[in-house]
């Protein structure tokens, strides 16, 4: 669930064959091979895309877990443990590949974030609704007075 997908080096395929050869044999074969890998590839990339579709909703889950449990501890070294002990269980459960074993997870996990949502979750003092917000904004900068409000009124 958790893993970041290596990429490798790959250089260019090196064909046996130049177009000055005259034993074309060997460069259809190539050609076939190479025709194949490609293949091979494709469907690898889409078996990764995949994969990667059906991990989503845990990591999003992850995520809001993790955020849920800095609104309970109150120091970060607290925290950290939490964090371990969490992950721990998101990783326990990494080896479930049947779409019905994982929806039912996911259910279970969703009732279990909300059961333990904080009453007053915290919130950064200058982000939206915390306790610095809209403190101390900046004087509204005004235009220059037009000229005919500069004109003397006579009598």
């Amino acid at each position: 669930m958790f893993y970041v997908l290596g990429s490798t080096m790959r250089t260019k395929p090196e064909y046996p064959c130049s177009s000055d050869e005259v034993n074309l044999t060997t460069c259809s074969r190539s050609q076939d091979e190479d025709e194949k890998t490609k293949k091979k590839k494709t469907s690898e990339a889409i078996d990764i895309t995949a994969a990667a579709m059906a991990r989503h909703p845990a990591l999003v889950l992850y995520k809001r877990a993790l955020k849920l449990s800095l609104d309970w501890a109150v120091h970060r070294n607290l925290w950290r443990g939490q964090a371990v002990y969490i992950r721990s269980l998101f990783e326990a459960n990494r080896h479930v590949r049947n779409p019905h074993d994982q929806r039912v997870l996911l259910q279970e996990t969703e009732k279990l974030l909300e059961k333990w949502k904080h009453p007053d979750p915290y919130r950064a003092p200058t982000a939206p609704g915390g306790s610095k917000w809209e403190r101390n904004l900046p004087v509204p900068v005004l235009n220059e007075p037009q000229p005919q409000h500069l004109a003397k009124v006579e009598n």
